[in-house]
């Protein structure tokens, strides 16, 4: 009984996360000089509940680094895919982490993520990383829609979504 509460409880924490909107942060490293440039969360809706809430979702983050406290263009956006599940649903893309989006009808293969997850109380967090151009990102701020498949998870962006890229391709230096 206790672990059902726990495991309720837990669930709805992370749907509450879901609808936390992007925000973009700037850090700056002193003790090893460089800063950092992070929109996170975009959250990506892949189903909803019989309510419309979010029930699972890819969260999305795009950060570039620079050296020093300042920051200069980058040569590459840095992409990650967070995925919660729960241990009945487990291990979603251990075996095959391959990315393709569609931009305004364009089909872009992005290849095999890297990958990396973990294990505990009762959820199966996984991540994926890839490095995009610059102008891949710049492609994908200014789309009209951005449709994608993980493996065999499809996806859209949200105009919200699109909105938070577009947002975050402005403070990104050219």
């Amino acid at each position: 009984m206790r672990s059902v509460i726990y495991l309720s409880a837990l669930t709805f924490l992370i749907s509450c996360a879901m609808t936390v909107p992007a925000k973009i942060t700037i850090k700056y490293d002193r003790f090893n000089d460089y800063s950092t440039k992070r929109l996170w969360p975009v959250n990506v809706v892949i189903s909803k509940d019989i309510f419309g809430a979010p029930k699972d979702v890819l969260q999305f983050s795009f950060n570039f680094i620079s050296p020093g406290n300042k920051f200069i263009k980058p040569d590459k956006i840095r992409m990650r895919i967070k995925k919660w599940s729960t241990f009945t649903e487990g291990w979603q893309y251990l075996k095959s982490h391959r990315l393709v989006f569609i931009i305004d009808g364009q089909r872009v293969n992005i290849g095999e993520l890297e990958h990396d997850g973990d294990v505990g109380h009762g959820f199966v967090t996984e991540y994926m990383y890839a490095d995009l151009t610059t102008d891949l990102f710049y492609q994908m701020a200014n789309a009209k829609s951005i449709e994608g498949q993980l493996f065999a998870t499809e996806f859209k962006f949200s105009e919200e979504n699109i909105q938070a890229l577009k947002d975050f391709a402005e403070v990104i230096p050219k």
